[in-house]
């Protein structure tokens, strides 16, 4: 029995990018990240998920992300019930396969100051680095999944990004 098909179409598409040109892509207007203005980066929450947060916004910067850089990812919303712990799970997937899972802790990670009452508005940041990815100009899947200290689901929010490579400026 061999790999599933999205495997094997993920795979083929990895190999076609690699192998090949990548795409251009245009870069969004420059913002800011929270604090001071708020980018508008699309999200959806997930279905059968209700947002406990309340996430109003969210913010990458860099945008589109670089292979090799730090990427901050910036969340605002207000609570709708107390929180006193948890964890948040960045999921980023390429059709369908997952390429980075990474896990922080909401109150000393994410910027959360815990405990947290309902009703109050929180401006959360994560920080990763990216490392280097032969690809560019494609379009890479993104899921957050919050869960409180006892596990359950508080949050899930899903979002794209771009990933675009940039070529160092030739030296004199």
């Amino acid at each position: 029995m061999g790999a599933p098909p999205s495997t094997l179409l993920a795979a083929a598409a990895l190999l076609a990018l690699v192998g090949g040109r990548a795409l251009p892509v245009e870069p969004p207007a420059s913002r800011r990240l929270l604090g001071e203005v708020m980018g508008p980066h699309h999200f959806e929450r997930c279905p059968g998920v209700t947002d406990h947060l309340r996430i109003s916004a969210m913010d990458f910067d860099p945008d589109p992300v670089k292979p090799d850089a730090e990427l901050r990812v910036a969340i605002a919303g207000t609570l709708d019930r107390e929180v006193d712990g948890g964890a948040a799970k960045l999921t980023v997937s390429y059709y369908g396969v997952p390429l980075a899972i990474v896990a922080f802790d909401i109150c000393k990670q994410f910027g959360i100051v815990c405990p947290k009452k309902a009703g109050t508005p929180f401006n959360g940041r994560i920080s990763y680095h990216v490392p280097t990815i032969p690809l560019s100009g494609v379009t890479l899947d993104v899921q957050i999944d919050v869960t409180d200290a006892k596990g359950a689901q508080i949050s899930c929010i899903k979002t794209q990004a771009c990933l675009l490579y940039t070529s160092p400026s030739p030296r004199d």
